[in-house]
């Protein structure tokens, strides 16, 4: 039986792992857990997004001369932000397009 993985749950993995967690894979995750007890303002916004392209389209060192991308089934397309009045929690909705099938889909992180 082969593990499958689809694209949805793989972003949202590489989003909610730390960046250089992974011995082997150092460009594999993200930074978006620096921005966790910051003050969202728009610099918070400019930053959570750049972690989010970084992140999509790391290139993954093979050794070889050109490296290979870690996500190479996504297309990153926007990023939205919705913040609760009452919890102050807020949602992270990724736009991408799944080169696989051509389809657009939304990510949502709390």
């Amino acid at each position: 039986m082969a593990y499958v993985i689809n694209t949805k749950d793989s972003i949202i993995d590489i989003l909610k792992t730390p960046k250089g967690s992974r011995v082997m894979r150092p460009n594999y995750g993200s930074d978006l857990y620096l921005l966790r007890d910051r003050t969202f303002n728009e610099e918070w916004k400019l930053t959570a997004q750049q972690n989010i392209f970084d992140a999509i389209y790391a290139i993954e060192d093979t050794g070889e001369r050109q490296g290979q991308r870690i996500e190479p089934r996504a297309e990153y397309i926007k990023t939205e932000f919705e913040i609760n009045a009452v919890s102050g929690k807020v949602s992270i909705i990724i736009y991408i397009k799944d080169n696989e099938t051509g389809e657009i889909i939304d990510l949502e992180m709390n």
